[in-house]
């Protein structure tokens, strides 16, 4: 971390007098945007001004990406020390960029794991392609690499917000970023890209692709679709509204059957 600070990301003195002042006019969106649940938040001029062009807590997810939360893991990426990725990072994918944007999840993720397995390219292609096929403006390997990354690290939870953060540049792209991905998630979990249990969402293994593949071969018997149907009706505000009426002193309940 000394040596990453001291060496990497140290600034000369106009980039400190820019980015101070940035800091003073934004302070609340570059909280804001830094905030992965989970995660701390960049509530300082000292860390921005220190850390940028990354957040501090990217440098925690990171380590853990590469590593694991207990050390190094054969089951992790392989072994690439922190000071050499950031190097990448900085060379390969932020030194071009325009001043005040942040790295994003993918960036880091490309650099940190520039040779993914075969099974994950597999993914990142179909999600590209399937999104493109949509016409949804979201790059699909991006996003897959993005929601990668922050599961990888273990830290912060892959909910929808977590990810737009960590998806996009500059705090101002949040909301009209927000639907995209939503769409977007949608959009890959109907083609069994992505899995999303209780509001997070991962990449699907081959295994559980497989699984998904047999079940939608499966006939549902008539008489299940119909109670779904009859459940669909009575859940509706509508049929809620008239389940009971009164007309003078004669009470009326409506209700929802079949044959």
């Amino acid at each position: 971390d000394v040596i990453i600070r001291s060496r990497l990301l140290k600034k000369k003195g106009d980039a400190e007098s820019k980015l101070k002042e940035y800091y003073q006019l934004n302070s609340g969106k570059i909280a804001d945007h830094s905030g992965l649940i989970g995660a701390s938040k960049t509530e300082s001029l000292d860390s921005f001004v220190t850390y940028y062009p990354f957040y501090q807590n990217q440098f925690g997810l990171l380590q853990n990406f590469l590593f694991g939360r207990q050390g190094y893991a054969s089951t992790k990426v392989a072994a690439r020390g922190m000071i050499i990725t950031t190097y990448d990072i900085l060379k390969r994918e932020l030194q071009n960029e325009h001043l005040f944007n942040v790295a994003t999840g993918w960036q880091i993720a490309q650099e940190a794991q520039p040779q993914p397995p075969a099974r994950m390219v597999n993914r990142f292609s179909n999600a590209t392609t399937i999104l493109k096929n949509e016409k949804i403006d979201i790059h699909g390997r991006q996003l897959l690499e993005t929601i990668n990354f922050l599961y990888e690290a273990e830290i912060t939870p892959t909910t929808l917000g977590n990810i737009v953060r960590s998806y996009i540049k500059v705090p101002e792209d949040y909301h009209s970023t927000q639907t995209l991905v939503s769409k977007a998630l949608d959009t890959l979990v109907d083609h069994k890209i992505l899995l999303l249990t209780d509001g997070k969402y991962r990449i699907t293994s081959d295994d559980e692709q497989r699984l998904l593949d047999e079940m939608s071969s499966f006939s549902v018997q008539t008489f299940k679709k119909k109670q779904s149907v009859i459940n669909a009706y009575k859940s509706t505000s509508f049929f809620k509204g008239v389940s009971k009426i009164s007309d003078s002193s004669s009470a009326y309940d409506f209700y929802v059957t079949s044959d």
